[in-house]
Order: structure tokens, then sequence, then C-alpha cells
């Protein structure tokens, strides 16, 4: 078992250890180790502010302790607590009850299930705690039961809670409850598991976007000092290059510091302000204007396009990615306009009136954050302003949390404790006959495990990981990723301080932060349930898609997505890979036709140990990340579900530049067609169309892989000031042997 001591448990131990029963403070484990060791200290912070002398003090202590000494995980047993103690207050206010012996669980939590008490709570806040309430009493009477001694069980039973006797299942709220979450669930999983190769490959060109807009500033800043020029200065550049239709967009900012546009605006603030701005504010600190975007057309007979211009352009508009000047903002109409926006984007609540959502606030302070000065400046500004380092650093982390959820089905907690170390980040070299295989991969703790395991990456996901590691290199004044505490509630990274590539300002991030960055970078994109309602993108939805997506649509068996996964338990994978309605409303001919190619394969049914018996036999030819794969990359390190049927495996990442193998593979799937159907052979011949279909649908992939990659190459060329002649529409390209003039058409 792992100890969480520290020096922020000894403080919050203090806290506690004269408030909490000695029958409880002295519980030691099977080895006689004081038992509190293995409360991670946020837990301990939380019960110390929250439940010390309640009248339930001790029986949430005993809860607290006992899923602990289980090895609960720490974000479990934490999250346990914060759902129950409000509870426990509402309960004992409303019933006006003096001691857990008047608590009637039958009584007080049945007309809670009922709807008889508390009514502004949903449906969903009732189960919630049922659920909890039921699981946490079941662990700490078992734990006191098998555990504990007569005389030392006897001393401890008036600690526990009393169990609630109806079955969650048979009260209609919790039933209506779970329904509705399960609905929901599979309404985000279909709204986005259709999408996956379009949402990585929009990811990587916005990513590309920000990226040129972020090298143009650094070269315009070079300028400025070179020539000792002093702001407002304007630059622009040819972006959104469509160089078959002959046209491209031409962005134009500005470059600021507070001093110039307060001395640019003096008619808008008094003179006291100015003067102020104008003898203590240093030149420096500068921030960008987006001025204007136009539309460069070669072709004078094609129609007027619209211009794209930045896709975070309204956020940042109605300052939602601010600072604090956001929340105290007092302007009544600016907190509708950004209430009804937010709304039409699917964040937040209708029927809160008052309360406006935060989908893009961050507590990383240099990721998203703009300052209350640029918030404040916003609405007397012509264009949008803003500065860019949080944006670009936003729109990093972003993308490599996307990528890497959406190649390997990791969760965020695992995704954060990334390092920038040998031990962590491996790249292995497998040699087979005269080829070199090259397999990168990390290695983290999974939620419920002590020890590291293996999540594969595609090149492209290695590709991100290294822009975050240039990112950080540049905002570190050494160079060098500093060594900080893990910022999260993963308590076996927390005795040491490691380079996590998660982080900002010598802090790590959260999952709220990282959240933040996925919906920064993904904003706009459309993504809807079947009732046309939007859907807004969460690191664990994209886990949801990527198991359903292995499980509806690649047919991978479920004991093989839990080890991708990392889940231990298998109800919940087949939670995670159940259907969606979309996939339902499949025709049956279609399905059989899927069926048809993966005949060994059934998905309702687990095999069996003596078929992983025979499975372990073939280990030779198991395949795996250790082999070749056609097409692509392989990221299960296990046997092989498909069997060597690399195309169309959801376990497989597509790879360019293997696109050649994917080309020969579909002519001889065709080729193959026409011989079956020869031959009077249609279940073979439907297999080798479901082969082409494959292969068809990985070269779309691809294809999608090459234009973001071919978009990282275009540098376009700046262009200072405002009066300069135009210029053609030209795209320079860096390749392989050097910069290249593309002309269009």
């Amino acid at each position: 078992m792992i100890s969480y001591v520290n020096e922020s448990w000894h403080s919050w131990f203090n806290v506690i250890k004269n408030k909490v029963a000695e029958d409880i403070l002295d519980i030691t484990d099977d080895s006689g180790n004081m038992a509190w060791e293995y409360v991670h200290h946020k837990g301990l912070a939380y019960f110390a502010r929250n439940c010390l002398d309640k009248p339930w003090t001790n029986h949430m202590a005993i809860l607290l302790l006992t899923r602990a000494l289980y090895q609960y995980d720490p974000n479990t047993i934490l999250g346990t607590i914060r759902e129950l103690t409000p509870r426990f207050n509402d309960f004992f206010s409303h019933f006006s009850l003096e001691n857990v012996d008047q608590f009637i669980p039958d009584e007080h939590i049945y007309q809670y299930l009922t709807l008889k008490v508390f009514e502004d709570h949903t449906n969903a806040k009732r189960a919630k705690f049922v659920n909890y309430y039921n699981s946490s009493v079941r662990v700490s009477h078992e734990w006191v039961r098998a555990k504990c001694s007569a005389d030392k069980a006897e001393k401890l039973k008036q600690y526990l809670l009393p169990k609630f006797s109806y079955l969650a299942r048979e009260i209609k709220v919790w039933r209506d409850a779970h329904a509705a979450a399960e609905a929901g669930r599979k309404s985000e999983t279909d709204a986005v598991v259709s999408y996956y190769p379009e949402l990585r490959a929009e990811a990587h060109m916005r990513w590309n976007i920000i990226n040129r807009l972020r090298k143009q500033y650094e070269k315009a800043l070079d300028f400025m000092e070179d020539n000792h020029i002093s702001p407002p200065f304007e630059f622009s550049y040819l972006d959104n290059v469509n160089e078959k239709a002959s046209y491209a967009e031409r962005l134009t900012f500005s470059i600021w510091d507070k001093r110039s546009w307060m001395l640019a605006n003096k008619d808008k603030f008094d003179s006291g302000t100015i003067r102020r701005y104008r003898n203590r504010v240093k030149p420096g600190d500068y921030f960008l204007e987006f001025v204007k975007c136009e539309v460069i057309n070669s072709a004078e007979d094609l129609p007027p396009i619209k211009p794209t211009g930045l896709w975070f352009e309204e956020l940042l508009r109605l300052g939602m990615v601010g600072g604090r000047a956001f929340y105290s903002e007092k302007d009544i109409e600016l907190r509708k306009a950004r209430k009804e926006y937010l709304l039409k984007w699917g964040y937040g609540d209708e029927q809160k009136v008052n309360s406006v959502p935060r989908p893009f606030v961050t507590e990383a302070k240099g990721v998203l954050t703009q300052g209350n000065f640029i918030v404040k400046m916003q609405p007397k500004a012509k264009g949008v302003i803003f500065k860019l380092d949080p944006l670009f650093s936003a729109a990093t982390f972003g993308l490599a949390v996307l990528d890497i959820i959406t190649t390997t089905g990791a969760r965020v907690s695992e995704v954060l404790q990334i390092q920038n170390t040998k031990d962590c980040f491996i790249v292995k070299n497998i040699i087979e006959g005269d080829r070199r295989i090259t397999r990168y991969l990390f290695r983290v703790i999974p939620k419920g495990r002590t020890e590291p395991e293996n999540f594969y990456l595609a090149k492209e996901s290695v590709k991100v990981i290294v822009e975050v590691k240039n990112m950080l290199a540049r905002h570190y004044p050494n160079g060098e990723i500093p060594k900080i505490k893990f910022n999260g509630i993963t308590g076996q990274l927390l005795d040491h301080e490691s380079p996590y590539l998660f982080q900002y300002n010598y802090k790590g991030l959260n999952r709220q932060d990282v959240t933040a960055c996925l919906r920064f970078l993904t904003h706009g994109m459309i993504f809807q349930d079947q009732t046309g309602n939007p859907i807004n993108l969460k690191p664990h939805l994209l886990r949801h898609a990527f198991a359903n997506h292995l499980q509806q649509v690649q047919k991978i068996p479920l004991d093989i997505i839990a080890s991708i996964l990392h889940q231990k338990d298998l109800k919940i994978t087949d939670y995670y890979a159940e259907p969606t309605d979309s996939q339902v409303a499949v025709t049956t001919h279609d399905f059989q036709e899927l069926m048809a190619s993966h005949l060994e394969i059934n998905s309702s049914v687990l095999r069996g140990p003596e078929e992983l018996v025979e499975a372990l036999k073939e280990a030779n030819e198991k395949v795996g990340v250790y082999t070749q794969a056609l097409g692509g990359s392989c990221s299960i390190d296990a046997i092989c579900p498909v069997k060597m049927a690399c195309v169309g495996c959801g376990a497989k990442i597509p790879d360019p530049e293997k696109k050649q193998d994917l080309m020969v593979y579909k002519k001889w799937a065709e080729q193959s067609v026409k011989l079956w159907e020869d031959q009077q052979q249609p279940l073979e011949a439907n297999k080798m169309k479901i082969a082409m279909r494959n292969a068809e649908k990985e070269l779309y992939e691809i294809g999608l892989i090459e234009k973001f990659r071919e978009d990282e190459l275009y540098e376009p060329e700046i262009r200072f000031g405002s009066n300069a002649p135009a210029t053609p529409l030209v795209t320079k390209r860096k390749g392989k042997t050097g910069n290249e003039n593309i002309q269009p058409g």
C-alpha cells in the first residue's frame, strides 16, 4: 500500500486528530501501520474544512478511512466525501436531527428519493447521492466485519452509518436518473464518434494557424527592435490559402503596449489616467489587435467569399477568455450577450438566469488568461485585442490532450502525468529482419494501479508532444523544463518533483485547465445530437467515443478494449462501448456484412480461458506493437484481436508513409471481389468489399493527415506597415531541400 505522508498531510492531520474518536484514530492496517497514512492529504484537507464538529464527524471519518484501506483511487475517495457531506448537512438541518441515531435512511433517504424534500434538487443529484451512500456504507461495514477483532468491531460499530434497505433500482427517481445519464452519454458520443478523423485534422489545422501567427508576430517584434520602432506597429500576411481556388486571406494585426494604447485612445479616458500611463508605464508588455481580414482573390470571375478569420475572434470580442474583470462585469447587456452566446454552443443552463458559464477559464496563469487590462479595454477597441502567448499555449495543450486521447483512449489524469524523462517517454527500436521498426510510448500510472503501464503513440502524437516541449523551452528562461509538483491527486507521483509536460509558470495544469484548452481549440466545430442540441467536447467524452469506435465499428473484443483503456472492470468498458442510437439504426444488411468480415470475434461474449490459452500458443503471430502493421502503427501491446487483419482495425493509427501499402491492398481487394463473384462466392466477395471500404476509410484519414502536414509547411511572407504595395498571391513552403515558391493555379 502507498503512504501519502508529506508536509501537507501532517498539517491537516494535526487539525483533525483531536476531533476524531480515539478508536478511529488508532486503526491500523494488516501490518500494524497507521491507517490514516493511506488517506491522501487532499482528502484530509476536505474532511478538516467541512466535516469536523458535526454529529456525523466520526461516521464520515470511518468512511474515508476504510475506502483508503481498500486502496480506492484518491480521486474517488475525495469525490465520495464531497458528494455526501453537503447532503448530510441538508438532512440534519431539514429534519432537525441532533445525532446519527436519529437518522433513519429508510425514512429520510426514502423521502429524498421520492421527491418529498428539496424540490430544487435534480434526479441526477438524488441518484448520485444514494449511489455514493450505499457503496460507502457497504465498504465500511465490510471492512469492520472482515478486518477487525471482535472487541475492535464492537467499539467501531457505533460509528457505522445505518444501511439503506431499499435497492436503488427499486426507486423510480434512480431509474429515471440512470436512464437519463446513459441516454445523455450515448447522445454525446453519437455526436462525436463519426467525426473522429475530421476532429483531429481540424484541430491540427487550427494549431497551424495560431503557430503561424506566433512566428509572424515574433518577426514583427524583431523588426521593431532592430529599427527602434515604437508601437503601434502594423503587419500582415496571407493565411487560409486555397491554391486550387486561387484565393487566400490577408490577416492584418497591430502591435501595441499599454502606454501606446492609452495615448491613442486618450479621448476615452480622464486626464489623470492618461497622465499615469504616460509617465509610469514602461514600454513593453505587448499585445495584438486583430485589425481586419480580407479575401485576396486572384480569379476575377469567382463570387465573393466571406473571410474565415480567426476561430476564436468572437470569444475575445465578448471577453470570455479574459481575467477576473469578466466575472465582476456589471454590464447587464454584455452578460446577457455572453450567456446567450454560450448557450447557443451548449454551455450552461438556460434556467439559471443569473449565472454565466465559464468554459474557457483556467487556473493556470499564462494559459488562456488575458488579464484585466485586455478585458477592460476590449469594448473600447475597434478590432479584437489579445495577448498571443496565453492563446498559443492553450492551443498547444489543447491539441496535445486531444491527439493523445483520440489515439490512445487515455484518461486526463494519465495524460497529465507525462514527464520529460527517459523513464516516462520511451522510444523502442525493434529489429524485424533487415528492417528497424520504431515505436513510441509513454509510461504512466493508470487509475487504480500502482505501477506505470504502456500507452503507445502515433508519430503525429509524438510531434505534438515535441511542440509542447518546444513551447515550454521558449517559455522558461533557461530553456529547460523545470521539475514541479504534480497538480493532481494521483498520489504515487507526489513523492518527488518531475519535469511534467503539462505545466506553465512553474505550476502543473489540472483537469479544468486542459478541458478549457480543448474547448478553446475546438470552439466553433459543430457537434449536435439527433435532436439538434449542441454538444461541447470534454476529454472524457473523447475517451467514450474511442471505446465506442473500437467496439461498434471495428469489432474489437471487449477484453482487448479494456486492456487498451487500462480498465479493470469489464462492466465499465461495456458501458463505454455501448452502441449509440445511430449505430443501432444501421441496416441489417450492413451489419451482417461487417460481421462477415470478423466471424471469429463476438463482441457480446468474452473469450473463455481455453481460447486465451490457445491464443497464447500463437504468440509468434500475435503482432501487436512489435511487428509491422499494414498502413499504419499498431497501438495494442497484447495479442492481436483481429488476427493480423490490420486494415480496418481501430487499434491501428494510419500512417501517411504507408499510404502506398494501402493503395496496393485496396487494388488487391478490388480484384478479389471480381474473382469471388465469378466463383459465385458472395460471402467472400462481401468480405473483400468490406476490405475495400476499410482501405478507403484509412486512405481518407491519411489524406486528412497529409493536409494538415502540408499546412504545417506553409510559411507566409510578412508585410510591415499599412501602405505597402500589394503582392500577388504566392505561397511559400518549406520542403526537404529548402524554401520553394509555388504559384497558384
